[in-house]
């Protein structure tokens, strides 16, 4: 009986989440035949009982990755990851469903003839006794408070097909909180949402969190709002922790351009002390950016800063080719962009390679992101070099690691041959955004 009380008071005083340099990759590319370099790298953490821990980084920083190793959808390659002081392998699924819920951003509607009040109870799944198919009435009261805390009672009948991104968003919150968690990792929650469905998913966990006492460790890509809600923020840079502490510790002026490759201007708020990032004022001439088109050449998230900065800067931009879904091609049409598509999961055909020229011919400016090239679209790269072909200045963003093997997916290297071609045509390349926007700056006025 002494050594259960002791295992009891052990798991009471660890940490919700220990992690102990941990690396992860993902399985071996079918296509390329590489088992591929760590996504993550010699990670420590640790997240405490009633925390608000934040994730940022950019994308392709590591950040969701983490939170797959943490909840076993990925398996680790080194290191450790404990959950309330049992490591994660000798838990059963079942168990780590009873201990933490993951709610992961909205991207459409859900295609489900369930009701809302439905949905939420598939929260109480973990919970269910073996054959047991029905759940009981201790299930549909906690469902119930579930409902009523994310405030989406009044629709507990509608058809969860019918539902806004807002109200997704909740009734999503509320099929976690039904599993009774202890502690609740989100994925990018509210990427997706206009501000106001934001604030209220931020300020219903901030609830959750202060009077539930509910830990929460969130991936956040939006730097103000997790400055505003979380207590301490970890910021990953290429699978390693650059730097973590309490956000004005962390959200830096200096930690946002060598991360990220933007400047910014970080200022504490006098009353909250909470660091806020502003955007500096147009570095280039607006009249002179809204006559210049740059196409980016991008995907996998490689071209969403750029293509923000470019922008803000004022410069009509294009960009492909992209596939549908591609979270390069999602942030481009939020941001009215004109995309080059192919269809969702797809290789580029030939035909989208030929209207990428055509948008080419029109451009001013190509630049190339640092994207992953595989078999998929390495026409992307061809059309690239049909653009030196027409005479076209073509910009290359190393982003500090250049082009090499972690880059190309390709069968014998064909990605990184057609990257030297386009270097040796004549390419411009440049280190990363804090080079960009005076390159362009000066060619416009030459």
């Amino acid at each position: 009986m002494s050594k259960s009380n002791n295992e009891q008071e052990h798991a009471a005083a660890a940490p919700m989440i220990l992690v102990k340099d941990l690396e992860a990759k993902y399985p071996q590319s079918s296509q390329s035949g590489q088992s591929g370099e760590p996504v993550l790298k010699g990670i420590s953490l640790q997240v405490r009982a009633g925390e608000f821990v934040g994730l940022i980084g950019p994308n392709g920083s590591g950040k969701s990755t983490l939170l797959r190793v943490i909840t076993r959808a990925l398996p680790l390659t080194k290191g450790e990851v404990w959950l309330m002081g049992e490591d994660i392998r000798s838990i059963s699924p079942r168990h780590v469903a009873q201990r933490l819920a993951v709610v992961s951003q909205f991207q459409g509607g859900i295609n489900s003839d369930f009701t809302v009040e439905e949905f939420v109870l598939l929260g109480r799944t973990p919970y269910l006794r073996r054959w047991q198919l029905v759940e009981g009435r201790h299930d549909l009261k906690i469902a119930e408070q579930s409902m009523a805390l994310t405030n989406i009672i009044d629709f507990r009948h509608r058809k969860v097909w019918q539902l806004s991104g807002g109200e997704l968003q909740r009734v999503l919150v509320a099929r976690a909180l039904t599993q009774q968690p202890q502690l609740l990792l989100l994925d990018e929650v509210t990427s997706h949402l206009d501000i106001n469905y934001q604030l209220q998913v931020f300020d219903l966990l901030r609830c959750l969190n202060e009077e539930r006492g509910i830990t929460i460790l969130a991936v956040l890509h939006d730097l103000n709002l997790a400055a505003e809600y979380c207590r301490r923020l970890i910021l990953l840079e290429k699978g390693t922790i650059f730097a973590q502490g309490p956000p004005h510790e962390v959200i830096t002026g200096e930690n946002i351009r060598r991360v990220y490759q933007a400047r910014v201007d970080c200022r504490l708020d006098p009353i909250t002390q909470k660091p806020h990032v502003f955007f500096p004022s147009r570095s280039i001439d607006p009249k002179r950016s809204l006559q210049c088109k740059i196409h980016v050449v991008c995907g996998g998230g490689s071209g969403i800063e750029i293509m923000r900065r470019l922008m803000q800067e004022g410069f009509r931009v294009s960009a492909g080719v992209l596939n549908v879904g591609d979270s390069d091609e999602v942030i481009a049409r939020q941001l009215g962009i004109a995309v080059v598509e192919e269809k969702p999961f797809s290789p580029i055909s030939e035909q989208a390679f030929h209207r990428n020229v055509a948008v080419i011919s029109s451009a001013d400016f190509i630049l190339l992101a640092p994207v992953m090239i595989g078999h998929g679209n390495v026409y992307n790269l061809q059309a690239v070099v049909e653009a030196l072909k027409m005479g076209k200045p073509v910009v290359v963003l190393r982003h500090g690691s250049g082009f090499g093997q972690q880059f190309d997916f390709t069968e014998n290297g064909e990605g990184l041959e057609w990257y030297h071609r386009i270097i040796q045509e004549g390419a411009q390349v440049l280190e990363d955004l804090t080079e960009l926007l005076p390159f362009l700056a000066h060619r416009m006025e030459g």
